[in-house]
């Protein structure tokens, strides 16, 4: 009985793959020429309903029951800002009306990203009975998992430029400017929508290294605790290049060229300066998500049709 069960189980396995392979091509009168990126864009929109549907369910399954609801996500951001402002504002001996702000804005940037990952290591295996059901875009599952943290992260990011603006009226305008100028809307959107490429990408890449290495769900909540203290979200930069007496302390290489620092820069300066990061910034958080999405392409194409052997 058991061999009649794996071989049932293999049939519908191969049946299901064919149907990836030929989904590309196939699906809705699609000739082999009009198969690639654009047309696999169009093919996830088609499928907008769907994808919509599980992160609404997503979000109401996390509140089901809940007293505070949505409160709880901005009761974390600001509990912890609470506490490391204690802890670091004597040690790094900086101000607090201008410390709070830098703080809960690089917080609510690094939270995103942080969600992502752990989220994606287990996106393809939460979804397994849907991709056996019906072959659908792969990446509609990273997407899945970026926009419920988005959902998060909005309120986070909202709460920081709230904080931001009411700071700016009691610190210097060399120290903390604050969002309300014309600047701020464009710069902060072109650093959100920095953020949620490359957190996609990310969480694109990893959901498929996840689907045959299972221990990276365990190793990603690891590494992304090492590389938020490698990264400078409470440190502020200028404390890292230099010390007490205005001596290099020799991380500078480190921080102009450390994709994650950027990613977050180009968050975190519009809402603190009103205004565009630096162009080192955007170049170097343009230039890793353009490879990160390069790299989400040729695995895609190589790999999207055998993840559902791996669950």
């Amino acid at each position: 009985m058991s061999v009649l069960l794996r071989l049932k189980r293999m049939s519908v396995l191969s049946t299901n793959t064919q149907k990836y392979q030929t989904q590309h091509n196939k699906d809705q009168g699609v000739n082999e020429t009009e198969s690639g990126p654009i047309n696999y864009i169009k093919r996830i929109w088609e499928y907008r309903y769907f994808w919509m549907s599980l992160v609404r369910a997503d979000l109401k399954r996390r509140y089901r029951r809940s007293i505070l609801g949505m409160g709880w996500s901005l009761i974390s951001p600001v509990a912890m800002t609470a506490v490391l402002c204690v802890v670091y504002r004597k040690i790094l001996n900086v101000d607090l009306v201008t410390f709070a702000p830098y703080l809960l804005a690089g917080l609510a940037t690094w939270g995103f990203l942080n969600s992502v990952v752990v989220a994606a290591t287990t996106c393809f295996r939460f979804a397994e009975a849907y991709i056996r059901q019906e072959p659908a875009p792969m990446m509609i599952y990273p997407l899945r998992a970026v926009l419920g943290a988005a959902f998060h992260a909005g309120i986070s990011l909202s709460l920081a430029v709230v904080v931001a603006s009411i700071a700016s009226f009691f610190a210097e305008p060399e120290q903390l400017r604050g969002p309300l100028s014309l600047p701020f809307l464009p710069s902060f959107i072109a650093g959100l929508l920095i953020l949620v490429l490359f957190c996609l990408a990310v969480g694109s890449l990893i959901a498929v290294a996840a689907s045959y290495f299972p221990d990276l769900t365990h190793l990603s909540e690891i590494g992304m605790q090492m590389l938020f203290f490698l990264t400078p979200v409470i440190w502020p930069k200028r404390l890292l290049l230099q010390g007490p007496e205005g001596e290099a302390r020799g991380y500078s290489v480190y921080l102009l060229n450390n994709p994650l620092a950027a990613i977050v820069d180009v968050v975190r300066e519009p809402i603190l300066t009103g205004d565009f990061a630096e162009g080192r910034a955007y170049a170097i958080a343009v230039g890793t998500t353009f490879f990160m999405w390069v790299l989400v392409a040729y695995v895609y194409r190589r790999c999207e049709h055998k993840i559902i052997y791996t669950l």
